[in-house]
């Protein structure tokens, strides 16, 4: 890949709410849509509509200390992905997957059957533990 000085990559992160934890308390939001996989496929076509590049979806391995301000989002991402891949042909796929609570080969499964299923539109967003205590 050659890299070009007058492109911009758009990736869209799929966190509904945003990163303000108590977003889904605000206004009509829809708590659902933290595990909703029809709330996922529909962004993401919204944004491979827009001409974004790539979608990216968190991973949450752990619940989080101050769980009153979020729902958790408990689905995997590779697997929340086979679900939106089979709606998009052409958005890239980066998913989340913490390398210290996965093994190294199931892990590595995960993001090559993702791989196949999005016919080479997945990407692994690689992390090591999750910032939490």
């Amino acid at each position: 890949m050659t890299f070009r000085h007058d492109s911009i990559t758009l990736n869209l992160n799929l966190i509904p709410g945003g990163v303000f934890p108590g977003a889904w308390r605000a206004g009509d939001g829809d708590a659902q849509q933290y595990s909703s996989l029809e709330h996922y496929i529909e962004v993401a076509k919204i944004a491979e509509r827009g001409k974004f590049d790539a979608v990216f979806l968190a991973d949450t391995p752990v619940w989080r200390y101050r769980g009153e301000y979020r729902p958790f989002r408990g689905l995997d991402p590779t697997l929340a992905f086979a679900a939106v891949a089979q709606h998009t042909s052409h958005i890239g796929l980066v998913a989340t997957g913490s390398s210290s609570y996965n093994s190294a080969y199931n892990l590595a499964r995960r993001i090559s059957t993702l791989d196949h299923i999005s016919k080479g539109r997945a990407a692994w967003n690689i992390v090591a533990t999750n910032g939490d205590d």
